[in-house]
């Protein structure tokens, strides 16, 4: 299991959007310089790691969240986070939400649609 979190502009582990590190397909940990968040110099899984695991659990706390969130349900590709999906076919679960009860609601509403799209598409 990988335990990640989620930024406010969608980045997740050291995988920020635009990094080069997202394009990375053979190494398992790449350099980070000049993150966006302190400390600028960093070491990150990258997304080949976080797609082999067998599960993929998000925590992601704060409405400031909620807009990136609700982007990565519907699979943005600009971020980082939307990136995340393991290969055996599962989904990254989201977890631990900590604001507003209504957006709770709209997310995990924005999950069971992701969810029932993916199903139609298995089949």
């Amino acid at each position: 299991m990988i335990h990640l979190g989620l930024g406010e502009d969608g980045h997740t582990a050291s995988l920020f959007p635009g990094s080069p590190a997202l394009k990375e397909v053979r190494a398992l940990i790449a350099q980070v310089h000049d993150a966006p968040k302190p400390p600028p110099d960093r070491l990150t899984l990258t997304l080949p790691v976080l797609n082999a695991a067998r599960a993929v659990l998000f925590m992601v706390q704060g409405s400031s969240k909620r807009e990136a969130l609700a982007r990565v349900l519907r699979r943005d590709p600009a971020l980082p986070a939307s990136h995340v999906q393991p290969l055996d076919g599962g989904n990254p679960e989201i977890k631990g939400w900590r604001g507003p009860a209504a957006a709770w609601k709209e997310i995990k509403s924005a999950q069971r649609a992701f969810n029932s799209k993916k199903k139609k598409k298995s089949r």
